[in-house]
């Protein structure tokens, strides 16, 4: 990773130095691959339905720099760990470490390389806890990202949607109107009730309607 990263000086634009850390999922099977396990897949998964993937888990350190080529930022990885669960951990007598402890390692190893360099951290809110930012120089500066909204092409199909209106389906009749007649024949009889003639109340309720 050193050598990597003391070829990037030249590309690099000096004053702050601009990373990132985050962690991919690698596909993997086979009884004999080292660190395989069982892991949650963020992309194809909703909050109705979990998926997971078989394989490996990196935690990636990338730096971004500008190349003349390109009008984009380009993440160019410089330190990776391993990330192994607990289950595996366990099975091969190693020590288990947690996504946030490997990326606070690798963020300790570059600032070693960086010395006194003013450093951007960007990551998602998995990363932005104690366990990262305890301790921090203050030449870090950390960046956290909001959680963009999934859209609806990517949403699982086991997720419920909202039922749509019937175009056939009769309205049901509304019981504002029947209160109002009622109200209204309550009215009238009250009224009506005041009068002698019985003739009058008939012609009285024919004109108020």
């Amino acid at each position: 990773g050193f050598n990597v990263f003391s070829r990037l000086q030249r590309q690099l634009v000096r004053g702050t130095l601009r990373v990132v850390i985050d962690d991919t999922i690698a596909s993997k099977k086979g009884p004999h691959v080292f660190g395989i396990g069982s892991h949650l897949d963020p992309v194809r998964s909703t909050k109705l339905c979990r998926i997971f993937t078989f394989g490996h888990c990196w935690v990636v350190l990338a730096v971004l720099v500008r190349l003349p080529f390109s009008t984009r930022t380009w993440a160019l990885p410089v330190l990776f760990r391993l990330y192994r669960n607990l289950k595996e951990c366990e099975k091969r007598h190693a020590l288990y470490k947690k996504k946030t402890e490997l990326a606070r390692e690798m963020l300790d190893v570059l600032l070693g390389w960086v010395g006194e360099r003013r450093v951007e951290l960007a990551a998602d809110s998995a990363y932005c806890n104690d366990t990262v930012t305890r301790g921090l120089p203050a030449q870090v500066v950390l960046l956290q990202l909001p959680r963009l909204k999934r859209p609806r092409r990517l949403q699982s199909r086991n997720q419920k949607r909202p039922k749509q209106k019937n175009p056939r389906k009769r309205p049901k009749p509304q019981r504002r109107a029947k209160t109002n007649q009622r109200h209204l024949a309550k009215r009238c009889r009250s009224i009506c009730s005041r009068s002698c003639a019985p003739t009058s109340n008939r012609i009285f309720l024919k004109n108020l309607r």
